[in-house]
């Protein structure tokens, strides 16, 4: 924010310190929004190891692929194309016009030490016309000691800290019903990736808080939008367990640990929002069954 306060180019970008960025990619890009006056400009990113150099897709390179449709650009805003909210919430894979920042008032929230991208991610997606280039324009570094992402530690709830805010930029910007479904969906896998990445102690507690977020945000009409968007299996237990509030079993699964029957009852008794996680945990039940019959 301090260098926001200072900036006077065009366009802002921001690069984390571990991290580095194609800037002739990103010149190219801007030479191209610029004729279709967009406010966000978005390019690939890739990862790489620290330790072996390998590289390997970006976390979001499905809904690259799903946006684009192999052209080699697109011009989009989150009504014309809602799963640009899918995209990784990280600030550093991205330019915005200056002046969009400011007369949007996009701003990251003070106070929080850890994963204020997602508010910022929502915010700007919601109100921007958008330039993807289908281009790597930044490099995430991975494997790295002191990594803050890597490490576990309470700075984890930062991040329902963070959803929560963004849940209040998607509502005051009117984001329509597909756009709501696609953020929670993006919500639902980063919590439980914090919920993993917490400490043992915590992590009941952490899933509890995810539970409240989500209760309180999806309604029953939203929640049979997102089982529409979503795109895999995993993805439909996940919300449905933080909906119906089967904390003991995102525990468990969080921590690797063995899965109960007990801990699936809320899952299997809910009617309203257990459809598809019943569907997909008595898939799993027998799965476990036959494979233990086989190997005796």
């Amino acid at each position: 924010m301090l260098g926001l306060s200072y900036a006077r180019g065009e366009y802002i970008g921001f690069c984390d310190s571990d991290d580095f960025v194609d800037v002739a990619s990103f010149k190219k890009a801007i030479s191209i929004a610029k004729n279709y006056q967009c406010d966000v400009i978005l390019l690939r990113s890739v990862v790489f190891d620290s330790v072996t150099g390998e590289s390997y897709d970006f976390y979001d390179t499905h809904w690259w692929d799903y946006i684009l449709q192999e052209k080699a650009f697109a011009v989009v805003t989150a009504i014309s194309a809602p799963a640009v909210f899918r995209l990784e919430p990280n600030a550093n894979t991205r330019l915005l016009k200056r002046s969009f920042i400011e007369k949007e008032n996009l701003s990251f929230p003070l106070g929080l030490d850890f994963f204020e991208d997602f508010t910022f991610h929502v915010a700007e997606l919601a109100a921007a016309k958008i330039f993807m280039y289908d281009k790597t324009g930044y490099y995430y570094r991975v494997n790295r000691a002191g990594k803050l992402t890597e490490q576990k530690s309470t700075k984890r709830f930062d991040m329902l800290k963070s959803v929560d805010l963004a849940f209040k930029e998607a509502s005051s910007r009117n984001v329509n019903m597909s756009g709501w479904a696609y953020i929670i969906c993006i919500a639902c896998r980063v919590m439980y990736w914090c919920g993993q990445n917490t400490l043992v102690k915590d992590r009941r507690r952490f899933f509890e808080l995810s539970t409240e977020l989500i209760q309180k945000n999806v309604s029953k009409e939203l929640f049979c939008v997102c089982m529409e968007t979503f795109i895999d299996e995993q993805e439909k237990v996940l919300l449905s367990a933080l909906k119906v509030g089967a904390v003991n079993f995102l525990v468990t699964h969080a921590s690797a640990g063995r899965i109960r029957a007990v801990d699936t009852f809320r899952l299997l008794l809910s009617k309203d929002y257990g459809k598809e996680a019943r569907r997909v945990v008595i898939k799993m039940f027998f799965s476990k069954v036959k494979s233990s019959l086989y190997n005796k």
